[in-house]
């Protein structure tokens, strides 16, 4: 009988549970910092690892971290990492992660070691297991269950970093298709559980000045996704984003950052629904709920889009400090354009356009960040949030 998405998710969280268990004499706690945290970006594992320094002896490691923000699908959510270098060989890391909140779960396994193959320097694989409702309307949730591996080999060279990967994906959907036009088109055309099996290309080159309250310098990320044949969902994907920081004064600093991305399904297919395209909250348009500027089908469900041009224009201040916190006012702009639905014969509406422009508050205290945003969005009105707010702790 074959192994349910279920009872591997459960038999991989008992593993975890049980690493962390058998060593916690060796466990020491790690607190994390935030740099340059008004510019904040998380970048993929595989992509960044290959610049860490091996640790000098054999670590296990315990972090934890609580999130609060305003946004639906992560309101509250508790994260643990369990990290362990030298598990088979003197330069490897294993990293165990787990994160819950109300509408996502997900259980993470990524195993970095020195590649042989082909010049390249670093080989990371990655096991993710998760569970995610994401609104769809004011009031209705799509829920979908994701198992996903995928592989990368990377290398640094003068240019930045760059790899390559492959991978294999499943997606269920749990919600009823009836329950929104474009899940049904989708269901009918690739069935409940659809499969994709993906090759990967990246390039990254980070100039960006580190251990600076203020962020100063610049980042460019490219990535390239081809989603073949051999799965039941067929597509292509690239993405670029860019972001350039000046400090004007130590205690000023001014740039902007743009996203743009396009996909589009191959051979007459629709493209996945997990690697669409969503604008609202912190790090798209601000001012509008996570997720909410997306084409709508004809019932008004948020479909996803298959291009996206989002830019940010802001200037930042750091106003003072309160003991060793300082306090940075932010005064930004954001807009994004959010378009195509490629062959979906449901949608009502194909392309959505929002601006917003406001005021920002970014505290990094010692463990974490605190920061809010009051936007004001410009000609669309759709699920607005002029107040947003996150937060995050770390031990």
């Amino acid at each position: 009988m074959m192994m349910t998405f279920k009872n591997l998710m459960n038999r991989l969280r008992l593993l975890s549970a049980l690493a962390g268990w058998l060593s916690l004499v060796s466990i020491s706690m790690v607190t994390a910092t935030t740099a340059n945290v008004a510019n904040a970006q998380t970048v993929p594992t595989a992509q960044t690892a290959i610049a860490a320094a091996p640790a000098a002896g054999p670590e296990l490691l315990l972090s934890i971290a609580v999130e609060l923000s305003t946004e639906q699908s992560n309101s509250a959510a508790l994260v643990g990492h369990i990290v362990r270098t030298e598990v088979l060989e003197s330069s490897d890391k294993l990293d165990l992660s787990q994160r819950v909140s109300r509408l996502r779960k997900e259980l993470g396994v990524n195993y970095i070691a020195p590649a042989k193959l082909l010049g390249f320097q670093l080989a990371s694989n990655e096991i993710t297991l998760s569970e995610t409702s994401r609104y769809i309307t004011d009031t209705k949730l799509l829920t979908t269950a994701q198992a996903t591996y995928r592989f990368y080999w990377s290398r640094a060279a003068r240019v930045g970093v760059w790899g390559i990967g492959a991978g294999a994906e499943a997606l269920r959907i749990d919600t009823e298709p009836d329950s929104a036009p474009y899940l049904r088109e989708f269901v009918q055309r690739h069935g409940k559980t659809s499969r994709t099996i993906p090759l990967t290309a990246f390039w990254l080159i980070d100039r960006r000045q580190v251990n600076r309250i203020l962020p100063d310098g610049h980042l460019d990320r490219l990535n390239a996704e081809w989603g073949t044949g051999l799965g039941n969902v067929s597509y292509a994907k690239i993405d670029f984003q860019h972001s350039s920081y000046i400090a004007m004064s130590p205690r000023v600093s001014a740039g902007f950052s743009a996203n743009v991305g396009a996909m589009r399904g191959l051979g007459g297919d629709l493209t996945p629904l997990t690697k669409r395209y969503f604008g609202g909250g912190v790090g798209t348009v601000r001012g509008y709920e996570a997720s909410a500027l997306t084409p709508t089908d004809i019932a008004q469900s948020g479909i996803g889009a298959n291009r996206q041009a989002v830019a940010t224009v802001e200037a930042l201040w750091h106003a003072f400090s309160l003991g060793e916190t300082p306090v940075i006012f932010s005064a930004f702009t954001d807009a994004g354009k959010f378009a195509d639905v490629g062959s979906s014969k449901v949608a009502s509406n194909n392309t959505v356009n929002a601006k917003s422009y406001g005021l920002g508050i970014s505290m990094p205290v010692r463990i974490g960040l605190v920061r809010f945003s009051f936007a004001k969005p410009v000609d669309y009105e759709w699920r607005t949030q002029r107040f947003q707010f996150e937060a995050r702790a770390n031990w």
